[in-house]
């Protein structure tokens, strides 16, 4: 982890970035570590008009003292915004068990928030790379394993979900695991109306907004 880190500082200093969130995703052919990280630029880089890189990605070979290190990374603009068309990778990145560097208060209000999205936008959202191996680490209801299964396989062939609600007993199975794990979002949004899940993208703005500055 010491070795991860100290890449991750190494990257802050060359690209004059602030790294706000870094994890483990494991999902790389490439190296022993497979890094994925959020970051904010200078303030000058989001006023320029010229249009500029808004990911990175560094390979780093394995040598005599160290894995090879596989590090990919998003700007928050672009990752927020993806997350918006219903990109599974930051939902999955911010429920990573193993996290590098985060800033604190940033990562409870994103995970807050996309927990807040998914709920309301089962309609809309798609299996994670490794959902496979999380139905097999749990204990599920039948009825929801057979869903979740046909769900892969639909990703498997590369088309999204469809469209119309999930099955009622997916939502629900949701629901429960999301309370659980996430108690913090239910105490917050458990009164919402799905109607007022819209008031969601202000928040991502403010979000946006708020991080930003405070790196600069």
């Amino acid at each position: 982890m010491e070795t991860v880190i100290a890449q991750l500082n190494a990257l802050e200093t060359q690209h004059n970035i602030r790294i706000i969130y870094a994890c483990e995703a494991g999902n790389s052919s490439e190296s022993d570590y497979d890094v994925k990280f959020l970051y904010v630029c200078k303030l000058d880089w989001y006023l320029s008009l010229d249009p500029k890189p808004d990911n990175m990605r560094t390979l780093i070979p394995a040598s005599d003292t160290s894995n090879a290190l596989d590090m990919n990374g998003w700007e928050l603009k672009k990752a927020l915004i993806l997350a918006k068309k219903n990109n599974a990778s930051l939902f999955e990145w911010m429920t990573s068990p193993t996290v590098y560097k985060e800033d604190p208060e940033f990562a409870k209000q994103l995970r807050e928030l996309i927990f807040a999205w998914l709920i309301d936008n089962t309609d809309k959202t798609f299996p994670p790379p490794q959902l496979n191996l999380l139905v097999n680490e749990v204990t599920l209801p039948d009825s929801v394993r057979e869903i979740i299964s046909n769900l892969i396989e639909k990703k498997k062939a590369g088309s999204y979900l469809g469209e119309g609600r999930h099955s009622y007993d997916l939502e629900k199975w949701f629901e429960a695991m999301i309370s659980t794990e996430c108690p913090e979002y239910c105490k917050k949004f458990k009164n919402v109306k799905p109607q007022q899940f819209e008031l969601l993208d202000p928040l991502l703005d403010k979000l946006f907004y708020s991080t930003v500055m405070k790196y600069q």
